[in-house]
């Protein structure tokens, strides 16, 4: 009898603590514990056409769980393996340092993520990898102090402060060659008319031009890995997107559309160019992104989707 009740405590013991999990190139992952639970490292992959664009069996998202909870530090890929982005999650939410990369694999964002927001230095890259935006954001997710916009070729485009999320005190525009192009000063967001100063392109900064350009050319081609096909497929989107606007836009008030159905620009048009309002980006499946927000014909900041 004694050796009878010891055989059912081992048989429930080993019940009890048993795990599944399954192998992904020699590891072992997607392991649930005995109430179910998943644990260490798990991999989500392309099974049945779940996931459109991706082969079958293809790695979409990998990262930790414990006791059910996502932690660490999760990827995400797009079709391919190129890593999509990297977010840091804290108790199953995403708390930490994100990275967003462009299909070639270049950094495209990165920053801080908390509690729903941005918080610290932010920093987005133009596509040859030349820093874009350099923000600064307060606890409460506010743009605050220094904030920096740059050109393609790596010049300064926009400098000045910003307070609670809105430009304040002296705010400097430049040109693509570096001269000064306007000065502005801003109280609570709101320019001070008598303030603005323009300036014509300054030619003593001609020289300093192409460089700059053949130092930005040299970091495309360094991190440049996109294949033909992937290069025509966007040139392609781009370019039934633009047939569908432009040369059709007449001024004032008007919202264009994509290949979707959905808002691709809306605000005041001139000369079938926006000038002030909203530009909606989305990725090829048609899956909103973020929008960029428009004045004066250029993008001068962004509303990010976030993760």
């Amino acid at each position: 009898m004694k050796f009878f009740h010891a055989i059912i405590f081992l048989l429930f013991s080993f019940t009890a603590f048993s795990q599944t999990s399954e192998n992904y190139k020699g590891r072992k992952v997607n392991e649930k514990d005995a109430a179910g639970q998943k644990q260490g490292h798990w991999v989500i992959l392309n099974s049945a056409g779940k996931f459109p664009g991706f082969a079958e069996g293809e790695l979409t998202e990998e990262g930790d769980y414990l006791d059910n909870k996502k932690i660490g530090i999760w990827t995400k890929y797009y079709p391919g393996g190129t890593k999509k982005h990297e977010l840091t999650f804290t108790n199953n939410q995403p708390n930490g340092y994100a990275k967003f990369y462009y299909k070639d694999g270049l950094l495209q964002e990165e920053g801080m993520w908390k509690d729903n927001k941005w918080v610290g230095e932010y920093r987005y890259y133009h596509e040859n990898g030349n820093l874009f935006y350099n923000w600064v954001y307060n606890a409460a997710g506010k743009r605050e102090g220094t904030q920096q916009y740059f050109h393609e070729n790596g010049n300064l485009m926009i400098e000045g402060s910003w307070k609670e999320g809105s430009e304040s005190g002296l705010l400097k525009e430049y040109y693509e060659n570096g001269s000064v192009k306007a000065e502005k000063t801003f109280a609570t967001g709101k320019i001070e008319g008598a303030t603005v100063k323009n300036y014509e392109q300054s030619k003593q900064f001609d020289d300093n031009a192409p460089k700059a350009k053949k130092l930005a050319e040299s970091i495309k081609q360094q991190h440049q890995v996109k294949t033909t096909a992937s290069i025509a497929t966007s040139i392609a989107n781009v370019k039934e997107e633009k047939a569908a606007n432009v040369g059709m836009i007449g001024d004032g008030q008007k919202t264009t559309y994509n290949k979707f159905g959905k808002p691709l620009l809306s605000g005041v048009f001139r000369n079938s160019m926006l000038i002030d309002g909203k530009e909606n980006v989305y990725a090829e499946d048609g899956t909103y992104l973020k929008t960029y927000i428009v004045k004066e014909g250029k993008r001068v900041s962004e509303e990010v989707n976030k993760p």
